[in-house]
């Protein structure tokens, strides 16, 4: 019996390759805010190290992309380019971003490419913003918005239409 592929692209400060973590995983880096894909911040790295564990034993290619600065901020047209980049290299399952932006700047533009890959049969996993502000994309329908509780940390709270 053939396993199948997941393709999953992690959208978030970068990846570093040489983590322990990362051994005999294939991954992909990429930058959409200069060259470098690494991850210095060290919040992509653990982002990849959580998904990995709960695919492991599966065919998985992962898909990095750096839209976060090192010190944790980006902006919506970041977030943007990562998501157009996510179009461009195709046929991916699921797109994780632990992030969300507050700002309307860009946010039609944020719509669309995440409606197009939804659309095409791509999952996308968002955060909403930790203070319960609304936040993109997590607050669009076809979106999976997510988010962590310090009083329940174990579990997340599904915030979509789509599943309601």
């Amino acid at each position: 019996m053939k396993r199948t592929r997941v393709r999953v692209a992690i959208i978030d400060s970068g990846i570093d390759i040489t983590h322990p973590c990362c051994k005999g995983y294939r991954i992909h880096s990429f930058s959409v805010i200069g060259t470098d894909p690494t991850d210095y911040l060290g919040h992509g790295t653990s982002v990849f190290g959580v998904i990995s564990r709960s695919l492991y034993g599966k065919e998985v290619e992962f898909f990095c992309i750096k839209a976060l600065e090192s010190y944790n901020s980006g902006d919506p047209a970041s977030l943007v380019k990562a998501l157009e980049l996510v179009e461009r290299i195709g046929q991916i399952n699921i797109v994780n971003m632990s992030l969300g932006v507050n700002s309307v700047a860009s946010g039609r533009e944020l719509f669309e490419v995440t409606e197009r890959l939804a659309r095409n049969g791509t999952l996308l996993i968002t955060a909403f913003d930790n203070n319960g502000s609304y936040s993109f994309p997590a607050s669009f329908d076809h979106c999976v918005g997510v988010v962590g509780s310090n009083r329940y940390p174990l579990f997340f709270l599904i915030l979509s239409s789509e599943l309601s």
